[in-house]
């Protein structure tokens, strides 16, 4: 299998970043963010010994939903993460701290 990817000169790159108007830089942000996130999700199931099927099994969700919401195929409801979480001991509420 053959692959097309297009390799960008870091400086190019660099210039594409800085031509953003200020939605796509929030846009691009919230990308950064939500790889960052799911990256530490999947660490954190890991650090647990827990594979895929092991936390579906305490979530109710399928092992292909757990793989979907870490691979970011899929876009998973608000539900469904907060089980991911939840099957972590994770509270959602503790994430965000209102000042």
């Amino acid at each position: 299998m053959e692959n097309n990817y297009e390799l960008l000169d870091l400086e190019e790159l660099k210039f594409e970043i800085e031509s953003l108007d200020s939605k796509e830089e929030m846009l691009f942000e919230a990308k950064k963010i939500e790889r960052e996130f799911i990256s530490n999700l999947v660490n954190l199931r890991k650090s647990q010994g827990l594979t895929q099927t092991q936390l579906a099994e305490k979530t109710g969700l399928t092992q292909q939903v757990i793989s979907n919401i870490e691979k970011m195929d899929r876009k998973p409801t608000l539900t469904n993460l907060i089980r991911y979480l939840l099957g972590l001991g994770v509270n959602i509420n503790n994430l965000i701290s209102i000042q």
